[in-house]
């Protein structure tokens, strides 16, 4: 009697454990999809940058990208990792029209964002940055922008804040 009882917890704990991965699976995979709209609808330069999945490398999670656009003919994977990320800022250029959405490391580390291949083009630092165009400012969408990214952070246990 006792085996069919733990044997009926198990099988609920695993399809609750299932429903809740597969419930977050959605919700991260939406939140790509959303957030790769808004960086067409809104991009301000040649140069595109769009989310593709999370993958783990060593058992850490990392944002995947592409950049696609001028940097010869490749496009470039960006890999952010989930975990040392301050939450995403935004800048005016007031120059260009554009917002530069920020990306950076906590505490300052330096990272290999991207780089082509010959090292001809790529960024390398504590923080990477793209443009979008000044028409973010419509319909709050610089804060559900970065609602949406803290959203993805928090989802792999990132609340952005920095240790020391």
């Amino acid at each position: 009697m006792k085996l069919h009882i733990y044997i009926i917890i198990f099988i609920i704990s695993f399809k609750n454990s299932y429903s809740q991965s597969k419930n977050s699976d959605n919700e991260i995979q939406e939140t790509i999809t959303w957030l790769n709209k808004k960086f067409l609808d809104f991009k301000a330069e040649q140069k595109i940058f769009l989310l593709n999945d999370v993958e783990y490398i060593e058992d850490e999670p990392f944002i995947k990208m592409i950049r696609i656009g001028p940097c010869g003919d490749e496009s470039l994977t960006i890999r952010i990792p989930i975990k040392k990320i301050k939450p995403i800022s935004f800048t005016k250029n007031h120059l260009k029209n554009t917002y530069q959405l920020r990306i950076e490391t906590k505490n300052g580390e330096d990272i290999n964002w991207y780089q082509s291949k010959d090292k001809s083009c790529g960024q390398i630092g504590p923080h990477m940055f793209f443009n979008l165009n000044e028409s973010i400012e419509n319909n709050d969408l610089i804060n559900r922008i970065k609602k949406a990214f803290n959203q993805l952070m928090q989802l792999y246990g990132n609340d952005g804040q920095e240790k020391f």
